[in-house]
């Protein structure tokens, strides 16, 4: 009986360790590397196994979330097909190996199931993933690889906050689209060469009837751009948002995007889009409504880069973040079409956080009438205009903002018409209206005139609506009257200072002033506050009908309402290299009216022909007889 005891005991601890070294045996076979060098001549299936088999092992994997896919070589020069069960196959990784030439896997959908670096790619060649992927997690494809990497099946992003990163040294193509079934997912362009692109094709929607937020985001300072040519659109009743962030550089090649989630930029990014489109309608950044959450801003730029120009009556809004001191959105214009925002609503920021401060940033290179028709009002901590790049915008309605308008680059307008005053478009609650830079400029056609305090360091103050505050004109700074030509009044102080300059446009030599050639009319107090070592310039500009160089002309330039006190003319230097008839020798100056027919309150530029021969022979002969008298 002891005996049968003993053998019974014996017989279970037989079996228990044989049970354990089984299991060690099977979570060793089910955690593995298994190393594929296309060997088979015949087929690049990844059931080929064995002797002659695609696995350099042998053995085929199996689908466990523990194992790792090699690609290290490719013997049979075919496509690496996955025709194993189940659907989608589940692994850890895909490394593709330094010195693995171009390579294509298909196949089988898979779930890749690391918790970092998905998909290493060391190669200097192309490869392409045309299986679908399917991923919980975060899904990075990392590496030292320089060759291009497409991705043309499905991408899922399934349940949780699923992300895609690519952070190799080529352009990553995401080729197949995207489907959101987890609350959003964001996808990360953190290439590491510069110049390099990352592109989101085919669709991206949300799972079926629930909506959900597409996240394009980017790395500081990497010289990458992503380039997003899928159509984004919802599904059924889910609807699709899309917000791109982190300092993104985005160029949005779609041109009939169909989501009504809305679009953000913040954080940044800049996005570039060929088309705009009133609200509902489809466009680059989708079709929502014109409301102004449709689109919306929190540090970014949205650039029109289309080659028509186009209206929209889309609105837009700043989200002011709790924890910015300063918020900012940029408009560019900047395709060979203009750009204009004819909504006329205010300007709208986001609520409970109005203590922070604002700005609007209007730039690009297109120099046609781009255009802002909302008006701009106050953050409680005060908004601020910004005109930067070389194009031109034009404020139709300007609004009560009381932060500072700057002009550092191209033209700002106020006013929609380039002519006689028109309309009723002020920015006088402005706290100044600074001009600094070489191709600034400021220009004025409204009717309401300008009282917010103007200072001109570099560039050009001009137009033909008044400006009833006190300017002075020193180097480096430009007035230009009119619209080519026309008169302009400033009725609050006007200071013509040391190597500041005129615009002077004329059309006509016998015409008149202010409609043929430039007028400045200053019906406040008017300073020359220039030397003769530093003289005021007039810059002549045009081409002058009826100009004849045998004959004196006398142009009005400045009228003023007071004694012009301490005239004199070389305190003013004339620079014709803008005029081009031709002078015949004669010459330029500027005269104070008193010397010339007018009065001591004007100026005018003088020019004097070369006496006529005949005229020079009489003085000559007068001379000499004078000479003889007194002999």
């Amino acid at each position: 009986m002891r005996k049968a005891n003993v053998s019974k005991r014996q017989r279970k601890l037989s079996a228990l360790i044989t049970a354990c070294a089984g299991a060690t045996l099977a979570s060793t076979a089910l955690s593995a590397t298994f190393t594929w060098d296309g060997g088979n001549v015949t087929d690049g299936n990844w059931s080929t196994a064995g002797a002659g088999g695609n696995w350099s092992g042998g053995a085929a994997p199996v689908s466990v979330n523990t194992n790792d896919l090699v690609f290290a070589s490719n013997t049979n020069g075919l496509v690496s097909n996955n025709d194993l069960t189940p659907n989608p196959f589940i692994i850890s990784t895909l490394t593709f190996n330094a010195g693995l030439p171009a390579f294509a896997l298909s196949g089988v959908a898979l779930r890749l199931s690391s918790a970092a670096n998905d998909i290493v790619y060391n190669s200097a060649n192309a490869v392409t993933i045309g299986n679908a992927l399917v991923n919980a997690g975060n899904t990075t494809l990392t590496g030292t690889g320089t060759g291009d990497v497409t991705l043309n099946g499905l991408y899922t992003a399934d349940t949780g906050i699923p992300s895609f990163t690519a952070s190799t040294a080529g352009n990553v193509n995401l080729a197949g689209g995207i489907t959101i079934l987890g609350n959003n997912v964001t996808v990360t362009n953190g290439i590491t060469a510069a110049n390099k692109t990352l592109t989101l094709g085919g669709t991206i929607q949300p799972v079926l009837n629930v909506g959900k937020n597409l996240i394009v985001a980017g790395t500081v300072g990497s010289g990458t751009t992503t380039a997003v040519g899928a159509l984004l659109q919802n599904n059924g009743t889910g609807v699709l948002s899309v917000k791109y962030d982190t300092n993104a550089t985005v160029n949005v090649t779609g041109t009939a995007n169909t989501h009504t989630g809305g679009t953000t930029i913040q954080g940044g990014a800049v996005v570039s889009v060929p088309t705009l489109a009133n609200g509902l309608a489809s466009s680059s950044i989708g079709a929502s409504s014109n409301g102004a959450t449709g689109l919306q801003f929190q540090n970014g730029t949205l650039r029109y880069t289309g080659s028509t120009s186009v209206a929209t009556d889309r609105r837009f809004v700043i989200n002011m973040g709790a924890n910015n001191t300063t918020t900012y959105a940029a408009i560019e214009a900047s395709g060979a079409g203009t750009l204009d925002f004819n909504n006329t609503n205010s300007l709208s920021y986001s609520s409970g956080a109005l203590t922070r401060s604002a700005i609007l940033r209007l730039g690009g290179t297109n120099t046609g009438n781009n255009i802002l028709r909302a008006g701009l009002i106050n953050t409680t901590g005060g908004t601020a205009l910004e005109k930067v790049g070389v194009g031109k915008w034009i404020l139709s309605t300007g609004g009560a903002y009381t932060g500072g308008t700057s002009i550092t680059g191209g033209t700002l307008q106020l006013g929609l018409t380039a002519g006689p005053p028109l309309g009723t478009a002020a920015i006088n609650s402005s706290s100044g209206i600074t001009i600094s830079g070489s191709d600034a400029k400021f220009l004025t056609f409204s009717n309401t005139a300008v009282t917010a305090p103007i200072t001109v360091t570099q560039g050009t103050l001009g137009g033909t609506g008044t400006i009833n505050t006190a300017v002075s004109i020193g180097s480096n700074a430009i007035i230009s009257p009119g619209a080519s030509p026309g008169t302009q009044t400033y009725s609050a102080g006007l200071t013509l200072d040391d190597n500041g300059s005129l615009l002077f446009e004329i059309d006509n030599a016998t015409g008149v002033a202010g409609t043929n050639w430039d007028l400045l009319v200053s019906s406040g107090s008017t300073t020359l506050d220039s030397t003769n070592v530093n003289p005021f310039n007039v810059l002549l500009d045009g081409t002058a009908a009826n100009f004849n160089n045998a004959n004196s002309y006398n142009w009005l330039f400045l009228d003023a309402s007071s004694t012009l006190a301490g005239f004199a003319s070389n305190l003013f230097a004339v620079n014709t290299s803008g005029f081009t008839n031709g002078l015949g020798g004669g010459s330029f100056s500027v005269l104070r009216g008193d010397s010339v027919g007018g009065d001591n309150t004007q100026l005018f530029v003088a020019f004097t022909p070369v006496p006529e021969p005949t005229s020079v022979g009489l003085l000559l002969a007068g001379m000499g007889m004078l000479l003889r008298r007194k002999r």
